[in-house]
This record gives C-alpha cells, structure tokens and sequence, in this order.
C-alpha cells in the first residue's frame, strides 16, 4: 500500500432498531455507527469500507459519540501517514480496530466483498481480527456450558 495515496473518512449513521433490543444494561433502540472508508487517490476504484460501533454502557470501549469519534479520527489519521494500522494503540477499542481492519482488508483485495476474503482455515472470513468462524465456535462453547450445567444441575 501506498501510504501516500490513502484517505480515509469517516461518517456517521443513527440506526433505529426494527424492535427493541434487551441487553443486561437496558434496552436499545437506536444505535450509532461509525463508517471508515478507504479511498486509493490514484485507483479511485480501490475502496474499503468498515462500521465502528460500540454499545453504549456494554462494550469495552464505549465513549461519547464525540470523544469516539475524535479517537477514531487520530487513529484513521495514523493509518494514512503509515499505512498500516497500529494494533497495540488499537487494542483496548475492538469496535474501532475491527472497523479499520475490515476497510483495510477490503482495501487491499482490491475493493472485493469482505465475503470473499480468505480465511486463514480456507473457508472464507469477515476480516483479519474476527472471522465467523469463531463467533460460532464461541456460541457452541456456551452452548455446551449450558447444557453440562443443567445436567450437573439435574444429578
């Protein structure tokens, strides 16, 4: 990647959830996305597109819209004089370093479908970070916990 010839913007959505959603915090019914782009100055065809969102008193990294976005600004600003992206810095703000990483990816599959991306067991993955795979590892994971602590519960 040519440092020189990225930018990257920012924009921001207010999504309204078609029904409520219950979490162990409260119930949601809108929720603010942040949209990193990737653009190539001399291969306007080039993009990559990521969403930034973190859940309000629920995730980790959970700021004001103001402040979130001003962190992502500087770090958005970081990957275009480096042209990569700083993973420690980024560390403590999964919603903002998976955005980043998933608009980079894009980026650099030369503006394909994150779909199409490969992923590191053949199948196919979302991005660097997180692929799907794990998430449904995960679900099984606590499946599974469930269904043994009900059996122990059940003895």
């Amino acid at each position: 990647m040519n440092k020189n010839n990225i930018k990257l913007s920012i924009t921001s959505r207010l999504l309204h959830f078609k029904q409520p959603a219950g979490t162990s915090r409260g119930v949601y019914t809108t929720r603010k996305s942040f949209y990193v782009s990737i653009s190539d100055l001399l291969h306007p065809e080039r993009k990559g597109t990521g969403e930034c969102a973190a859940l309000p008193d629920l995730s980790c990294d959970a700021l004001p819209d103001d402040e979130y976005e001003q962190l992502l600004r500087r770090f958005c600003d970081d990957v275009e004089l480096t042209g990569k992206i700083d993973l420690e810095a980024m560390r403590p703000y999964p919603s903002m370093l998976f955005g980043l990483e998933t608009a980079m990816a894009q980026y650099e599959a030369g503006g394909s479908s994150i779909s199409s991306l490969p992923r590191s067991d053949g199948a196919r993955r979302a991005s660097p970070s997180t692929d799907w795979y794990g998430w449904e590892v995960s679900r099984k994971c606590t499946t599974g916990w469930r269904r043994n602590y009900s059996q122990a519960s059940d003895a």
